[in-house]
């Protein structure tokens, strides 16, 4: 038998505050059961969906411990210019991460861990090798905010599909990666919101009315500003939070600017004009 190493896009990433959250209940075993419950449940929906895309199948899942793994096979190469390959299967991965990702984000579990493509070689349940574990194990081990990097290739992918494309025809392929104040790029799991209203909704919208016409999607920023507001009067994680609510703010001031009721307002909270940036079309 020869093996050999396939491309595949993953994330590895950690349940920031569940190992707290255990220690709390551990003590009153039906709080432990719920807990474990709602997160189990929000698992298995979540990842029902993904693993049913036509894109995402063959998807390889793990949870231990507070960890995450997810890794997906890149199968559209393309010979003339394989750096730019699996373009529908990286976004349509990270489209529907970012859906995961928001509803634990709203249910006030965030994920804090790395993206990003490369080499994986696994035998049923067993073997699991390769450079891409040894990536996304780098990333989460340097990763402090809670969200979700990218690593070089993926950083280089998106260069390449700039370049590629050219600034008059960037395309929903750019919404979902955004650079943050240390030009880092990020998943944009708020983005999100617009992938469910038009999975939710059939009547056309612009971003700025779209709150007003699908009152769900206000109902998940709420939950969203609302569950910060909670963890950043915590000391021990308030920085990482601090990070969220400024990206929180970023997200609701450049899309639903007539919601000023979403902006989370905190006294070390300043003007984070061009702190976040995403790519955009020159015309």
């Amino acid at each position: 038998m020869t093996r050999e190493f396939a491309p595949y896009i993953g994330i590895y990433a950690d349940f920031l505050g569940m190992k707290n959250r255990f220690d709390e209940e551990k003590n009153n075993i039906s709080d432990l059961n719920y807990e474990l419950n709602k997160f189990i449940e929000l698992i298995k929906l979540n990842l029902e969906i993904m693993k049913g895309l036509p894109e995402i199948m063959g998807g390889i899942s793990k949870i231990f411990s507070d960890n995450f793994l997810f890794l997906s096979p890149i199968k559209d190469i393309v010979p003339w210019r394989p750096e730019i390959s699996g373009i529908n299967e990286i976004i349509t991965f990270s489209q529907h991460f970012s859906v995961f990702q928001l509803a634990f984000a709203c249910e006030g579990y965030y994920l804090r861990g790395g993206m990003d493509m490369g080499w994986f070689y696994h035998e049923n349940e067993d073997i699991a090798i390769g450079p891409l574990l040894t990536s996304l194990d780098s990333i989460e081990k340097w990763s402090h905010n809670p969200i979700i990097y990218t690593g070089d290739i993926i950083n280089k992918w998106i260069d390449e599909i700039t370049e590629y494309l050219g600034p008059d025809n960037i395309t929903t392929h750019h919404v979902w990666f955004i650079k943050d104040y240390q030009q880092k790029f990020f998943l944009n799991y708020l983005n999100a919101i617009f992938l469910l209203a038009d999975f939710n909704m059939h009547d056309s919208y612009q971003p700025n009315t779209l709150l007003k016409k699908w009152p769900v999607g206000k109902e998940y920023l709420e939950k969203h500003k609302n569950h910060i507001i909670h963890h950043i009067k915590n000391p021990k994680i308030y920085t990482k939070f601090l990070w969220l609510a400024q990206y929180h703010n970023w997200f609701c001031k450049k899309h639903f600017y007539e919601h000023p009721d979403l902006v989370i307002k905190c006294k070390d909270l300043v003007s984070i004009a061009g702190k976040f940036e995403q790519i955009e079309r020159t015309n």
